[in-house]
């Protein structure tokens, strides 16, 4: 389809509230949500009550609250708290927290870390007893949060001593646990944790301290060994999740390096200094009797400040205190929202507004002036010269007569200047316009405002020429119509892609059974529409280029060549539209019409795309959708009466003794494949299948994207396609605890996405086609149908999924020419999602020699996977290779191992020599495949070669191809971009989406 010119918000895309202060730990938690492709609004504390509103709550899909223990007890944070308690679901609770201690000998350390633990302790019990259906996710001892170890050790840092507690600690930093958390906040499974790093011995971490305080700042620190116990920390059970790639020591260096830069210590605001009598903290709960907590006298012994690193002065000890609880907490500054939506002032659109009625004055005017005849004015002029002469007489008259005339010539010449002027800048601003709607018209951003802008402009540089023409013959005036028609046509290509905009939502609401009438009578017009703009584009482009643009000709330039990719793209998306809507009426017009859809997941990858795991029947009648049902590949199998026999090898390497439905796609030619799964499909529910589609999990999250998140109730998910591979894989591991009862997971995805399809909002059904459109291109999207002739058109654009063998490239001329081509299918044969864990590298290198093509294909296959259990496991995959028919196998080997001919399977299939083989990858192993083979050539001096490199719907291949000619042999012609070197011809493969096609003509 043609795309739309308006770029509209996708007003669907899940929400995130993000409440925290602001600092490090809240910057990276924003942008890895937002890297999700999750819309995020954040607040702090003091900013809540007035940024996030009860309506944001309401539709937030997830709500992240990162708890600030010293701020815990503010009026903010308590407001905060009765906030989102009733939104306890789906909030989820992050708080650093520091290992929590006891001791039987006070001192200002031990007694200083001990109410700190007691403090973090309650506040876990406040926040649970109101948030009970909340997922916690801890960070034990984090560096960069206000409580951390170090910074009790080094409390005292003023008298130069640090403290060891004598324990084993771990610390970790914010970015680590940010990158594995965030994916844990999006999980359907309702589960806490505490990350923790690897643990050390306090005595190493202190010592390490110490060093590098005396490296960086010369201070030699005394340390005070402790004997503290540590007890739990978290006062119910949470699984522990350890960052085994975190090294604690260099963390110390971290904190260190930043001890001079972090200013007033954070401890500072739960432990106030110079107070002169013991006072007592009350700490407010909403489920537990008052508590006192009494700070010890030694704790005025405590740091007050940090040291610059050339600074050593001894202080004095500090009276001793307690703590209030009647002593509320200083509210935070307040902060700026992070998120904030731009808006115009009145004033700006009420100035706005005056200068269009302007504008519009100056139009209307000059319009008058422009339009009242010459004639008549020239006329009445004379007559009232005439009509002076005879009144007055006299030599004085006369001179008055001739003063007031040159006053009247030079006014007019004047006059005729400003003209000019206006005339002039009216062209400049019109190229300026010009330029920049059609720089947005290539990116399809451009706004009714500035059509409409657009269009007065012209009209007013249109009455100009028309005017000036009348009197003068100037270049500047054919310029400057020249430019009102170019305008006028790119006017013009708006309005008609706004029509074809209508007509296409039209045709698709009928086709889906929501309006009435005949979608074939709208295609009709469509395909027309699509002519029309497919001419103007053309027009347009052609136009503008012959238009000087003085200093922004650069500019013109860049914008001619998106303007010529936009429009080869189009010319193409027209093209296919011109082959396919005359079909509409065999497609989906007669009485019944019905199409199979299956839902293939790539992370089992099979010949067509991956397992199916579930199916859809819908059936049109007489244009119109009139039913659809979804099945899981199992309740089909279930359905099938009687066995059916497998092909050769799908007992061997399957190990399956029957055909069943879920495996119908062995075959890598889908039309062959399609055919045997609607032959499943009408022995199971009856009735005859007159088309199928397949689909893959990139496929369906791109249809997802264009329609808008999916929701997931019974899940307490929002499916989108950034998170849908995940969502998969852990509905996957569910898949064998779980009740029998419950909807299959693959069959709610493939209900929902067919409901969003069927009740699509207008704005998204472009880019729905759009989508179906790329993928179709892109072969993560298959089609295949009964009908002759529309199976033929399909066949022709490349979507049947075939294997295929074209023919030369056009550009190529040499009467010799060969075409060489290869397809690398893969079917999992683990019964497992091995594929989600692995990794495939390719690289072809072809040598061109005398009479023959030697070909090396290394594939380096790595399973990251880290443990064997359902889903995961060794990747164990059936591997075959179609070739020319005239190639020959030279050599196979796995990991250096030269396979034999037991080890293969050989033979011709579908015109093309095949052989197929076991590859077996264990487990965080890499394996490495090497398949050589040679093809023969033509001995002439000049001929044409291409390589032919076929994808496998689902498989996700970094393929790099080499072509290296002997010596005798000089390129003339390469297609496509290349980086010729000494050691070969080296095609850019980094952008390829689909089949690869790589050529050299040689003279």
């Amino acid at each position: 389809m043609v795309p739309q010119l308006v770029t509209h918000l996708d007003s669907d895309a899940p929400l995130v509230v993000v409440v925290a202060a602001p600092g490090k730990l809240r910057s990276e938690l924003v942008r890895a949500i937002s890297e999700m492709g999750l819309h995020t609004e954040v607040s702090s504390y003091s900013d809540f009550e007035h940024s996030i509103s009860q309506e944001t709550l309401e539709r937030a899909y997830k709500i992240v609250w990162v708890i600030d223990a010293l701020q815990f007890f503010s009026r903010e944070v308590q407001h905060i708290m009765q906030s989102l308690a009733v939104y306890s679901r789906k909030t989820v609770i992050v708080q650093p927290i520091v290992d929590s201690i006891t001791s039987s000998r006070p001192t200002p350390f031990s007694s200083t870390w001990q109410k700190i633990s007691e403090l973090q302790t309650e506040i876990i019990l406040n926040i649970n007893g109101s948030f009970d259906e909340s997922v916690f996710m801890f960070a034990k001892n984090l560096l960069g949060s206000s409580l951390f170890p170090l910074e009790i050790a080094t409390i005292q840092l003023d008298k130069n001593l640090m403290y060891d507690p004598n324990i084993y600690l771990s610390f970790i930093s914010i970015d680590a646990f940010i990158h594995q958390v965030v994916p844990l906040f999006f999980r359907p499974s309702q589960q806490s944790a505490c990350f923790l790093g690897q643990e050390v011995p306090s005595s190493q971490l202190i010592e390490e301290t110490t060093l590098l305080f005396s490296r960086y700042y010369q201070r030699e620190l005394v340390v005070k060994r402790e004997q503290l116990t540590v007890v739990d920390t978290v006062p119910f059970p949470v699984s522990e999740i350890v960052l085994e790639h975190l090294s604690s020591l260099h963390l110390v260096d971290e904190f260190v390096r930043e001890y001079s830069s972090r200013g007033v210590s954070t401890l500072e605001h739960i432990i106030p200094k110079g107070l002169q009598e013991p006072q007592v903290v009350s700490i407010p709960t909403t489920r537990y009797e008052k508590s006192t907590v009494t700070v010890e006298p030694t704790l005025a012994e405590m740091k007050s400040e940090d040291i610059h690193p050339q600074q050593v002065a001894a202080k004095s000890t500090p009276p001793v205190f307690e703590v209030s609880r009647e002593k509320s907490f200083k509210p935070e500054k307040k902060q700026e929202v992070e998120l904030k939506k731009s808006k115009k002032t009145e004033k700006d659109k009420k100035s706005e507004k005056i200068e269009t009625d302007e504008f519009f004055d100056v139009n209307q005017e000059l319009s008058r002036i422009f339009k009242t005849p010459r004639a008549a004015e020239k006329a009445s002029r004379i007559e009232k010269m005439a009509h002076t002469e005879l009144k007055h007489a006299g030599k004085s008259k006369r001179k008055r007569i001739l003063f007031y005339g040159g006053l009247g010539f030079i006014g007019a010449g004047l006059g005729v200047l400003v003209l000019v002027a206006l005339f002039i800048g009216t062209q400049f601003f019109v190229k300026k316009q010009l330029l920049a709607v059609a720089k947005m018209t290539v990116v399809d951003s451009i706004s009714t405002e500035d059509w409409r802008q657009l269009e007065k402009s012209t009209s007013f540089l249109e009455i100009q020429t028309t005017s000036y023409g009348q009197l003068f013959d100037l270049s500047m005036i054919s310029d400057a119509e020249h430019l009102v028609d170019v305008t006028t046509q790119l006017i013009n290509v708006a309005f008609v892609v706004h029509e074809m905009d209508v007509s296409v939502q039209s045709l698709y609401y009928r086709l889906v059974g929501s309006e009435d009438g005949s979608a074939f009578e709208v295609a009709q017009n469509l395909s027309s529409q699509a002519e029309t703009t497919y001419e103007n584009l053309s027009l347009v482009r052609a136009g503008i280029e012959q238009i000087s643009f003085g200093e922004d000709e650069l500019e013109k330039e860049q914008i001619l060549k998106s303007y010529q990719e936009k429009i080869d793209e189009i010319r193409k998306e027209l093209v296919t539209q011109r082959q396919v809507l005359p079909l509409l009426q065999d497609m989906f017009g007669g009485t019944k019409k019905t199409y199979l859809i299956l839902f293939q997941n790539e992370q089992e990858l099979r010949p067509t795309g991956g397992f199916i795991q579930a199916a859809a029947v819908v059936t049109f009648s007489e244009g119109k959708l009139i039913t659809k049902q979804v099945f899981s590949s199992y309740d089909i199998d279930s359905l099938v009466s009687g066995s059916v026999a497998p092909p050769d090898d799908l007992p061997r390497f399957l190990g399956e003794e029957n055909w069943y439905f879920r495996d119908s796609n062995w075959n890598p030619d889908f039309s062959q494949a399609a055919a045997k799964s609607s032959w499943f499909i009408s022995k199971a529910v009856g009735g005859k299948v007159d088309g199928v589609v397949a689909l893959t999990l990139d496929s369906t999250g791109d249809l997802i994207d264009a329609l808008g998140p999916i929701e997931m109730p019974e899940h307490n998910e929002v499916i989108t396609s950034k998170n849908l591979p995940a969502l998969m894989e852990h509905h996957s591991e569910k898949l064998l605890v779980e009740n029998s009862q419950e909807k299959d997971y693959s069959v709610l995805i493939l209900e929902r996405l067919i409901e969003k399809a069927v009740t699509a909002k207008p704005e998204k059904i472009s880019a729905f086609f759009n989508a179906i459109h790329d993928n179709l291109e892109e072969k993560e999207l298959l089609v295949s149908s009964e009908d002759t002739s529309v199976q033929e058109l399909f066949s022709s654009l490349g979507w049947t999924g075939s294997l295929i063998k074209p023919n030369c490239p056009a550009q190529f001329t040499s009467d010799v020419c060969t075409v060489d081509a290869i397809a690398e299918v893969a079917a999992n044969t683990g019964v497992n999602k091995a594929n989600y864990y692995v990794t495939e590298k390719v690289q072809h290198t072809i040598e061109l020699l005398p009479g023959v093509a030697q070909h090396t294909r290394t594939i380096q296959i790595e399973n990251t996977a880290d443990i064997n259990a359902w889903p995961k496991g060794d990747y164990r995959s059936y591997y075959r290779f179609y070739l020319n028919s005239n190639a020959q196998v030279t050599e196979i080997t796995i990991n250096n191992k030269k396979l034999g001919k037991a080890d293969l399977v050989e033979r011709v299939e579908q015109g093309r020599s095949m052989v197929g083989f076991l590859v077996t990858v264990p487990i965080q192993a890499q394996t490495e495949v090497v398949l050589k083979y040679s093809i023969p050539l033509s001995g002439e001096a000049a001929y044409s070669y291409a390589f032919f490199d076929q994808k496998q719907p689902g498989a996700d291949r970094q393929t790099s191809v080499t072509i290296v000619p002997f010596s005798g042999l000089k390129p003339a012609k390469i297609a496509p971009q290349a980086e010729v070197t000494p050691g070969g011809i080296i095609f850019d493969t980094e952008n390829r989406k689909s089949h690869g096609f790589y050529g050299v003509e040689f003279r």
